[in-house]
């Protein structure tokens, strides 16, 4: 009888060890506020330490993650100051959910130059201009017909013509570029960050030296690279 007590015994152990090794996973969920008055922020960014992956909230700024309890989640927004939370180490509602509170990020400008308004110029330029030359040859691309180079490449037969194999290579290293321009170029930069003027310049020349994107990327570890540069940009700007 002593020997079958132990016997149950053990298998409870073994049990109950299984048991915490599987079920460690429960449920993040709450709401992404602003510090000064509770209005919700929306689509901040919930990047997890431990499983290494990111996500968004919601319109409405309230997410629902399922995490392991012992993780970490960084809680970042643009124009506020970025928060790391607990599980057991934050506020909380009536109804158990968390509140992710954010303190408004302010920044003290030391000069302000002001230039009279000068006369835009305006250039009738192809839709698909962009901040570099396209490998593929002018006879291939829809702008075609809008400049005297392509009138040349057309008639002329555009010097050595690439074989259909070095053709195709170049149409998709530019739908490449353009995929990488469109998540990493100067508009999607300028959303993410909200800066603007000389400030926006000098940051995308920084996001120029420091940004790496590969054509295996996609929008949300590309986003979360950016806020990451414009929190080290800012740090960087406030100490001169």
């Amino acid at each position: 009888m002593r020997h079958v007590s132990i016997a149950i015994l053990f298998l409870v152990f073994i049990c109950a060890d299984l048991v915490s090794q599987t079920d460690t996973k429960v449920i993040w969920k709450g709401c992404v506020k602003i510090a000064e008055d509770n209005t919700p922020i929306p689509f901040a960014t919930l990047a997890s330490y431990k499983s290494v992956t990111m996500s968004a909230a919601k319109a409405d700024g309230c997410f629902e993650l399922r995490l392991d309890k012992d993780d970490s989640l960084r809680v970042a927004a643009i124009g506020f100051l970025p928060r790391t939370i607990s599980y057991t180490n934050v506020e909380r509602d009536s109804s158990g959910n968390m509140i992710v509170f954010l303190e408004v990020q302010s920044y003290y400008i030391s000069e302000v130059t002001v230039r009279p308004e000068q006369k835009p110029i305006e250039l009738n330029l192809p839709s698909d201009i962009g901040s570099r030359m396209s490998d593929v040859p002018p006879n291939e691309r829809r702008a075609r017909a809008t400049g005297p180079v392509s009138l040349v490449y057309n008639i002329l037969g555009g010097g050595n013509t690439p074989s259909p194999r070095e053709l195709e290579r170049m149409r998709s290293r530019d739908r490449q570029f353009q995929q990488m321009e469109s998540i990493a170029g100067r508009e999607a930069i300028e959303t993410i960050s909200g800066l603007e003027g000389e400030q926006l310049d000098r940051f995308i020349i920084y996001c120029n030296i420091h940004l790496k994107v590969s054509p295996s990327d996609n929008p949300a570890s590309v986003n979360g690279r950016i806020l990451n540069l414009l929190e080290r940009f800012l740090e960087k700007e406030n100490d001169q």
